[in-house]
């Protein structure tokens, strides 16, 4: 397969991808079914950052920014005893709240409100799926 950039891309991207999709999407019906509301998806900063999920709690006047890591696990391997929020580096945060930064100033609807990082970890096991949110991790 070819990316345009003049090097092949394996097979195993496309389904990296598709796996981080899938993770993205149960995250967010999870923000769903506790009442937030559904701003933004892989909304791009440019070509620096990306924000994975973005929704608005109304009870709380909160935007809050979610990164995702979902992860493959293969037959009787035990999920990383590891916290998600681990996964999250201090360059990856800077990435995040300058993506943040630059959504709010698209969005300026939501400048006056506060944000919360929360990092979630969406672990597969043979297509079974099991979501962990943690919440205001930096």
């Amino acid at each position: 397969m070819y990316n345009g950039t003049g090097q092949a891309k394996s097979i195993g991207d496309k389904a990296k991808k598709e796996l981080g999709r899938i993770g993205e999407n149960l995250v967010l019906c999870r923000y769903v079914d506790r009442g937030l509301k559904p701003v933004a998806t892989n909304w791009r900063a440019g070509a620096k950052a990306e924000l994975d999920v973005v929704v608005y709690d109304e009870r709380e006047e909160l935007l809050c920014v979610c990164e995702v890591k979902t992860r493959s696990i293969s037959g009787g391997r035990a999920a990383p005893d590891i916290d998600p929020s681990d996964n999250v580096n201090a360059r990856k945060r800077m990435k995040l709240r300058y993506a943040a930064r630059a959504f709010i100033e698209k969005i300026p609807a939501y400048a006056e409100k506060n944000v919360r990082f929360d990092v979630a970890e969406v672990y597969n096991r043979d297509g079974a799926y099991t979501v962990s949110i943690i919440e205001n991790v930096f």
